[in-house]
């Protein structure tokens, strides 16, 4: 039974391979980033069982408690595994580059996690909807098992990608297709149905999902060629708010400026560039760059939009020390939500104005 192979290729996507309340429970106590480790910046074999380690020690605590995030994270287990196993055999170009992706690909899913559950900032939104999901037990294991296939293939997986070739170790297509080659290799539908949900198998349709599967990871290479390769300002600028979302994964916000400060340059009337250095610069600590970025902004938006450069201008305010400031801040914001409809001022948004002047 290949019924997990298809689960285990999205793992596998470890190695080639669009946010909600935070869990009371913190499995984010871990260490420091996996791709850090001299190991894995080499592309050396050993960063993968660093890899492994920690993918076990954190799939222990979510099999203790029955936690259905422990689905997602035994399939990407066991696939690290398989291509720990099978390094030496699929003939990478380029295996070195391939482990450093291994490395880097665990870290994008480890952040998420770790956002969503630890409290440490906001979890991608697709990483959102699958975290969501296993918390509120809301879909079956063999969803919570998509879930998480589609958030790190469709969303994490070309930015990781991405992040390779500006570091000077691009993955190939053909290496990035020879992955595809372990992931079918790959089959734990045995142990989920043992330890996890005796129903996992029933109605699958394993060669399927692997076919899915693939498809999903040939698009993500297709997007970070489009990444790669934007032409023109406005192509380049509808990959940045990815950019600055990878860059916090990374922790790392630096890593986005140049090239959203470049779309602020290039595209001079629009109101999204200056408003998400604003949220850069106050995490960089650059206070006077971000209150700077976030009156430029506040230039060119109108509407429910405004709201969030408000918001936003708020914060760089308390980071400055301005309480008075950032209240007043606050209530200018609920004063225009007023005049907008409640489509524009969603009712989510206004609360969260509103907790905020709380504080």
């Amino acid at each position: 039974m290949k019924h997990v192979s298809l689960g285990l290729a999205i793992s596998l996507l470890v190695a080639a391979s669009a946010a909600g309340a935070p869990s009371v429970s913190s499995d984010s106590s871990a260490s420091s980033d996996v791709s850090d480790n001299r190991a894995c910046e080499l592309g050396q074999p050993k960063c993968v069982e660093r890899v492994i380690k920690e993918m076990d020690r954190r799939l222990r605590k979510l099999a203790k408690r029955c936690d259905h995030d422990a689905i997602f994270a035994v399939l990407y287990l066991r696939t690290t595994e398989k291509f720990r196993d099978t390094l030496d055999t699929i003939g990478y170009g380029d295996p070195s580059s391939v482990v450093r992706e291994d490395g880097l690909f665990a870290d994008f899913y480890f952040r998420a996690f770790d956002a969503f559950h630890g409290g440490t900032g906001a979890a991608p939104p697709a990483w959102d909807i699958a975290f969501s999901a296993a918390r509120d037990r809301a879909v079956s294991s063999p969803g919570n098992a998509l879930l998480g296939f589609n958030a790190h293939i469709q969303r994490d997986l070309p930015f990781v990608l991405y992040e390779l070739s500006l570091r000077g170790h691009p993955i190939s297509h053909d290496d990035h297709t020879l992955v595809n080659d372990f992931l079918a290799q790959v089959d734990a539908t045995a142990e989920v149905v043992a330890r996890f949900d005796p129903a996992f198998d029933d109605n699958a349709d394993p060669e399927a999902l692997f076919q899915l599967i693939v498809s999903w990871r040939e698009q993500a290479f297709t997007n970070f060629v489009r990444l790669r390769d934007a032409p023109t300002p406005d192509a380049r600028s509808v990959f940045d708010s990815h950019r600055m979302s990878a860059a916090l994964l990374l922790g790392d916000p630096m890593r986005a400026v140049p090239a959203i400060e470049q779309s602020e340059r290039e595209l001079p009337n629009d109101y999204n560039p200056p408003a998400r250095l604003a949220n850069l610069y106050r995490r960089l600590n650059r206070l006077d760059d971000a209150l700077a970025a976030s009156t430029r902004a506040l230039a060119k938006v109108q509407g429910g939009r405004r709201l969030r450069v408000l918001s936003e201008r708020a914060e760089i305010h308390l980071a400055r020390g301005e309480r008075d400031a950032a209240a007043r801040t606050l209530e200018d914001a609920l004063a225009y939500a007023k005049s907008l409809s409640a489509v524009q001022a969603s009712p989510r948004m206004v609360a969260s104005l509103e907790k905020k002047l709380r504080r």
